[in-house]
């Protein structure tokens, strides 16, 4: 007797192999489910680029009008980059200028004499100023290299301090100032003194004093007195004087006066007085002086209801082409005060004006003395690598004087930047309209413009000769624009969108004069711009090229007039209201921004993903528990099944052995 068998199943055949055929059936509505998630997930990644393609568009069209456009920036240009260049900000005024760079500003920088590796420096207040900067190291002791190190930390944006080994044994200690200027120089103080002393660093400075001559007189006004090397000035008096002497930038000179009251109701001597007259006859009468004395008469002054003019400022000095004027004194009488200047102050002194406007003091100049090498201060470098000083240039002939090499305070909206010097040569600066980086955001503002049309052409059509119109930068980025062509096609709102756009940078906008431009073609820019005949499929879909010479010429032209294409306030309000860039930004910003029709576009499709994604889950659970069924089901029957045919077989072998 054969096995019990159920049509379709058997305990025999591949139960794994027909629970899979039937989860392969019930797979399928699961497989389109995904298969439509995918499409989501791309339509989504198509309209997120669509996006920031558009986006872009919007952004170079706004940095054409807003504030910030281009079109307002300057730029300046050097005729020699290795002795002078410039950075200019929007305020710069368009001008053409002229340096010649005498010197660049400098620090103090020192070396010292051999120093064995094995030096110690003791420990001290080791002090330094530059400037009005100081730094002070409290050092307990040690090695060089120690030393070094810890002054170093101190203050590493005012002084950095080096070794060099110049030798094995030995090594060369460098200090340099890193404030340019004269007024920064580096100065030893407390123990750093006896240090710099010790490494030959610095050394004392010899100062010669010299008393020069106040006689060599040139002009006078008033009453006046004077010695060899003095002079007293009574009120309202004026002085001038040559001054004969050899003088550096490093002298100093010191002028000791005095000022003392002489009140007006003060008894003057008359010239008479002097005069020894016996007697005196008038219409025959006769007086006599028994005494001998000489006569004497008092001159009254008159009276004045004018205060006493008090003027301090007593002293100005000539170098043979300009006058300088030091600063006054204090109000004080009979005191002795010093005015000072130095060699800096004037290159080639050759007299000294004194004058003395004050109506009730005299002036008394006690002395003039010349200090030889005073202004290098009481030490002074024994080897100086460099030593501070200012910066010397001339601007269109006038003589400029800064302490470092960064000017920001010259020329308006301009800094400068000093490298190098050359008396010899002068540098032309001309700052103007940066008309390049105008031409630059323009082309990338057709750039965008193209690129937009471009996608919005790919994704509404599906003509197979839009790919070869196209220049891909790699196969990769050909194979995706064929992936996504005419995936949105007969979309109303890219349709319109293109269309719109085509219009807005073909039309006519209103110019503020004659000489300004009114439509994209006139600066160079249109869908012909190359100027070629024939038909071209690719320029009838919208593209744009640009005629960069024509371009440049329009900027260089009038780039007021091109700004005003790009963007015009045409009811003087203060707010752009007109020009492409404004109309294309205006355009594409409802669809752009948050919210926008783009994005509700794409939280549209992130709603059916959300959905989508729900009945893949929820069909996915469903699949569980059915093959969890048929496979409990499929068990059972397999148990029948073999039950059976087992008990089948057990009658059989009953039956066989009845037989026999």
């Amino acid at each position: 007797m054969s096995d019990i068998a159920i049509p379709g199943f058997s305990s025999d055949s591949n139960t794994a192999k027909q629970i899979e055929n039937l989860m392969k059936a019930k797979r399928i509505p699961l497989e389109k489910m995904e298969i439509k998630q995918e499409e989501y997930t791309d339509l989504k990644g198509i309209w997120q680029d669509l996006n920031v393609t558009l986006s872009k568009l919007s952004d170079s069209a706004k940095k054409l009008y807003g504030f910030e456009n281009p079109f307002n920036e300057k730029s300046v240009n050097s005729t020699n980059d290795k002795i002078l260049t410039a950075e200019t900000q929007r305020t710069a005024i368009d001008e053409n200028l002229t340096f010649t760079v005498e010197n660049i500003a400098s620090s103090d920088k020192f070396s010292s004499y051999q120093i064995n590796n094995d030096k110690k420096i003791p420990g001290g207040s080791y002090s330094f100023s530059i400037g009005d900067k100081e730094l002070t190291l409290k050092y307990r002791g040690g090695d060089v290299e120690d030393f070094v190190d810890k002054l170093n930390r101190k203050n590493p944006e005012l002084l950095r301090v080096s070794l060099v080994k110049n030798s094995k044994s030995s090594q060369v200690m460098l200090m340099e100032s890193l404030k340019t200027g004269e007024e920064n120089m580096l100065i030893f103080k407390d123990d750093s003194i006896y240090l710099g002393l010790d490494l030959g660093i610095i050394k004392k400075n010899n100062i010669e004093n010299n008393s020069l001559k106040v006689n060599d007189l040139i002009a006078t006004r008033g009453n006046y007195s004077n010695t060899t090397y003095s002079l007293t000035m009574l009120p309202e008096s004026e002085v001038s004087f040559r001054v004969n002497t050899d003088m550096n930038e490093n002298d100093i000179f010191e002028l000791t006066v005095e000022l003392r009251d002489t009140p007006k109701n003060k008894k003057i001597s008359d010239p008479l007085e002097d005069l020894n007259i016996p007697k005196v006859t008038f219409e025959n009468i006769t007086i006599n002086n028994k005494t001998g004395a000489p006569l004497h008469r008092t001159i009254p002054q008159e009276e004045s209801d004018n205060p006493p003019v008090l003027d301090m400022n007593i002293m100005t000095v000539f170098d043979g082409q300009y006058t300088i004027k030091i600063d006054p004194i204090n109000n004080k009488s009979n005191e002795k005060q010093i005015l000072t200047f130095s060699g800096k102050d004037i290159e080639d002194l050759q007299s000294i004006n004194l004058i003395n406007n004050n109506t009730e003091k005299s002036l008394i100049i006690h002395s003039l003395i010349q200090k030889k090498g005073a202004g290098k201060g009481e030490y002074i470098p024994v080897n100086p690598i460099s030593l501070s000083k200012n910066a010397t240039l001339l601007m269109n002939g006038m003589k400029i004087e800064r302490e470092n090499n960064e000017i920001d305070d010259l020329v308006d909206g301009t800094t400068l930047f000093l490298h190098s010097a050359d008396p010899d040569e002068e540098v032309s600066l001309k700052i103007d309209y940066n008309t390049d980086l105008a031409r630059d955001q323009i082309l990338d503002f057709v750039y965008n413009y193209n690129e937009s049309v471009k996608k919005i052409v790919l994704l509404t059509n599906d003509d197979k000769a839009i790919i070869s119109e196209i220049e891909f930068s790699d196969d990769k980025a050909k194979e995706q624009a064929e992936k996504i062509q005419g995936t949105l096609k007969g979309d109303r709102t890219l349709n319109s969108i293109k269309q719109n756009l085509l219009t807005k940078v073909t039309s006519l906008y209103p110019a503020q004069n004659d000489k300004d431009y009114s439509l994209l073609k006139s600066i160079g820019i249109s869908t012909n711009a190359a100027g070629s005949t024939g038909i071209n499929l690719s320029k009838l879909r919208g593209y744009i090229e640009a005629n960069v010479e024509e371009l440049e010429k329009a900027l260089k032209n009038n780039i007021t007039g091109v700004k005003n294409l790009f963007g015009y306030d045409t009811n003087g309000d203060f707010i752009i209201d007109s020009g492409v860039a404004k109309a294309v930004d205006d355009l594409l910003v409802p669809y752009t921004r948050t919210g926008g029709v783009i994005s509700s576009r794409i939280s549209t499709i992130d709603s059916q993903i959300k959905r989508n994604e729900k009945e893949i889950s929820d069909y996915k659970d469903d699949l569980i528990t059915y093959e969890e069924t048929i496979r409990r089901k499929y068990g059972q029957m397999d148990a029948t099944i073999n039950s059976l045919n087992s008990s089948m077989k057990a009658i059989e072998n009953l039956t066989n052995n009845g037989d026999n």
